[in-house]
């Protein structure tokens, strides 16, 4: 099926403006790899390693045509084996290894802190390890988080887990808390396992599949260790791995939901009555949430239960940000490119805040926002729930 409807969704396409770089184009590229008429040279490779894995063709497929799959496994023989050092380095050794993180995280709260933004040696380094963008413009960070492994409500209802992720429970504290919170206000016996890792996604968007599914059942029976069956995530990514997981095997045995997801799915928090906040928000929809948990309108029904809240959407908002895992660290200038639409939308809305399910969007967000030196407050929605929470609401 090449009938050419996704090509107006796709980010690439729309950029470079060639049919290689669409999802039509794509899956010729993989069939004539497959077929042996082509060779993976390095420009068939870019074409097929530029997409962004964001889903929207598939979301608008009128045949259904299994485009993730297909990409999936293309990216697999399709990327540079080995890796570069640096991408080697700072997905591998580092971003989905939570100590090392942690070392990363204390680096980049020094940095902050200090002059060190004014030496070009410090400044090399971190380029030639992709990681200038994430040490410059991060969110003001906080001392390093301590997770307890148990949070107990005064009358607890039963037990839920809490997904930190690899990169959110450092750089994504606040909605983990804020979610932490709720759920205890909600009743809920909160479990957080100290020693849970990475889901997966940042290898399954580098062509890793087997890690990817292996971190995932890694996961999935560490929370059944803890008597846990219902995990909450706030990263939207996180979900989509979860999601894919799932759905190649049969082990179905905890059941990973959405923190927005879940609110509006629970009968007592339609009983709790936010307080009102005078402000406007525009809402950021990540892919992830769009094109493959297809929860695109869960952020505006539950920032719709707090009194006085003016919410918008960014135009063009079903484009990809750029962020897409992994992605704004293997192509920092497509990514930044993709990203001018979102800060150009921005500009044109007149809002306080601008929120966002996803820690990835959020952390490329956050980067172009301190570029054009926006005053916008970015933060998950779940942020802004917990803020307006009731103060002598009791489950």
């Amino acid at each position: 099926m090449k009938c050419g409807l996704c090509l107006p969704y796709c980010p690439t396409y729309r950029l470079f403006g060639i049919e290689n770089e669409s999802p039509r184009g794509r899956i010729s590229l993989i069939q004539g790899l497959l077929a042996g008429g082509l060779k993976p040279d390095p420009t068939l490779c870019d074409n097929i390693n530029h997409c962004l894995s964001c889903m929207a063709c598939e979301n608008v497929c009128p045949a259904q045509v299994d485009y993730t799959t297909l990409i999936e496994h293309a990216k697999t023989i399709t990327l540079p084996s080995p890796r570069p050092w640096y991408e080697r380095f700072a997905l591998y050794g580092l971003l989905t290894k939570p100590k090392r993180l942690a070392w990363l995280y204390r680096i980049i709260r020094l940095y902050q802190r200090s002059g060190l933004a004014r030496l070009n040696g410090v400044r090399a380094i971190l380029n030639g390890l992709q990681l200038w963008n994430l040490a410059q413009n991060a969110p003001s960070l906080q001392s390093l988080p301590r997770w307890r492994p148990h949070y107990r409500p005064a009358s607890p209802q039963a037990k839920i887990g809490l997904f930190l992720g690899c990169v959110g429970r450092f750089f994504d504290q606040k909605s983990l808390h804020a979610s932490r919170l709720v759920l205890n206000a909600l009743g809920y016996d909160v479990i957080v396992p100290g020693e849970q890792s990475c889901c997966g996604a940042l290898y399954a968007h580098n062509g890793d599949l087997q890690i990817a599914q292996r971190m995932a059942a890694e996961l999935t029976a560490l929370f059944l260790q803890h008597g846990v069956d219902t995990v909450v995530y706030t990263a939207s990514g996180c979900g989509a791995q979860f999601l894919r997981y799932h759905r190649l095997t049969d082990k179905t045995n905890v059941r990973f939901v959405e923190i927005q997801d879940f609110l509006l799915q629970h009968s007592a928090f339609q009983l709790v009555a936010l307080k009102p906040l005078a402000s406007t928000v525009a809402v950021h929809e990540p892919c992830s949430m769009v094109n493959v948990l297809k929860q695109s309108t869960n952020t505006y029904k539950l920032l719709a239960r707090i009194p006085g809240l003016t919410v918008q959407s960014l135009t063009e908002k079903a484009a990809c940000c750029g962020a897409a895992g992994s992605y704004m660290i293997r192509y920092p200038h497509i990514a930044r490119r993709l990203l001018e639409d979102k800060l150009q939308a921005v500009k044109k809305i007149d809002a306080s805040w601008l929120v966002s399910s996803n820690i990835g969007c959020s952390l490329h967000l956050h980067t172009g926002l301190s570029e054009i030196q926006s005053s916008i407050k970015l933060c998950h929605p779940i942020e802004l729930i917990q803020q307006q929470w009731p103060d002598s609401y009791q489950p």
